[in-house]
């Protein structure tokens, strides 16, 4: 009871026991938070290599996701038998690519759970060309077996015949001859080949059958007139 400036006694509002303990919580538990300080130490950064307290969690240290169905092993030597297709002038495509796995793990008497019929699908090779940064698709170019037989001795003898019998030659006589190939073949596919190629080339027997833009022009500048078969 407190008394007032006319004399008059005051009786001061009972508090109830459970608010009052509940408020006393209440202030010890914003008494005691900390924004800067995290609430689970195990959720902190990778960069932490320790962590201080009981309540710490056992840092798990393995790559997401769930185990990939091949080793690292056997992805690479997948990987250095495309790139080595590739060089020789024989890429492979996407399907031929799920079939050698396939006939890997026939061989190997491993039966997958994951592909089925022990066949990858379209995720696992997107998966795989995601991992080997190193290889690329690209739709080929079709060349035959003898212009894919020229090596750089026989390039270069052409052109010390080509300096001789150009001697004293006119430049208005002389001209540059290319040759644009338009394909009317809509179902090329990609092949793999080694990530930087510019284009691919694929050695085949018989090739389709296609509309050719041919240029020529003089050594002196004349440009002919396009011809097209």
């Amino acid at each position: 009871m407190t008394r007032t400036r006319s004399g008059r006694k005051s009786v001061e509002p009972r508090r109830s026991p459970r608010k009052s303990a509940a408020a006393a919580s209440g202030a010890k538990r914003k008494k005691a938070y900390q924004p800067n300080t995290p609430t689970r130490p195990w959720r902190l950064s990778a960069a932490m290599k320790q962590c201080e307290g009981a309540t710490c969690k056992r840092r798990v240290v393995r790559s997401p996701g769930r185990a990939k169905e091949l080793s690292d092993k056997e992805e690479q030597a997948i990987v250095d038998h495309l790139l080595c297709q590739a060089d020789w002038g024989f890429p492979l495509t996407c399907s031929e690519v799920s079939a050698l796995v396939k006939g890997y793990l026939d061989k190997k008497g491993s039966v997958s759970k994951r592909f089925k019929d022990n066949t990858p699908g379209r995720k696992w090779m997107k998966g795989f060309m995601e991992r080997h940064q190193e290889l690329n698709r690209l739709v080929p170019k079709f060349i035959k077996s003898a212009r894919a037989k020229v090596d750089p001795e026989t390039v270069n003898k052409y052109f010390d015949n080509l300096e001789k019998a150009l001697n004293g030659v006119p430049t208005a006589n002389i001209l540059n001859f290319d040759e644009t190939n338009l394909s009317d073949d809509p179902a090329n596919k990609q092949v793999i080949v080694r990530r930087g190629e510019k284009y691919a080339v694929k050695v085949m027997t018989t090739s389709k059958t296609a509309i050719s833009l041919m240029f020529a022009g003089t050594a002196s500048g004349t440009l002919l007139p396009p011809y097209v078969v």
